[in-house]
């Protein structure tokens, strides 16, 4: 994680806030650890570079995987702030904004991929 935050980082989500980056490996577990699988795909990304400091924001789609059966959905607008350090660009800030979440749906059986093509 510190590849990607600074050691400072502050986030805001549905689940609390927190400040440095066990804080928010805490905050991360506590909105993820009670699935089995998730997956998160951005898009729509934005990103507004003022010197040594940046802006960036994207569109989010989760999948939380709860079991073999269900699994529910999520949307929300990430907002980040970014700045240069010594080792690279890192993200010093993240505000999570719910757009959506479904309750538990059934998912569509689909047979498990072999590595085949």
């Amino acid at each position: 994680t510190d590849r990607l935050f600074t050691e400072d980082v502050a986030v805001t989500s549905r689940h609390g806030e927190a400040r440095g980056i066990e804080a928010i490996v805490a905050i991360a577990r506590k909105g993820h650890d009670e699935y089995a699988r998730t997956m998160h795909c951005k898009s729509n990304v934005v990103i507004e570079i003022d010197g040594d400091t940046a802006t960036v924001r994207a569109h989010d789609i989760a999948v939380f995987l709860i079991d073999d059966a269900t699994e529910a959905l999520a949307a929300a607008i990430h907002r980040y702030g970014a700045r240069r350090t010594a080792h690279g660009w890192r993200f010093s800030s993240l505000e999570v904004t719910p757009v959506t979440l479904t309750a538990a749906i059934d998912r569509a059986a689909l047979p498990l991929p072999t590595g085949k093509a």
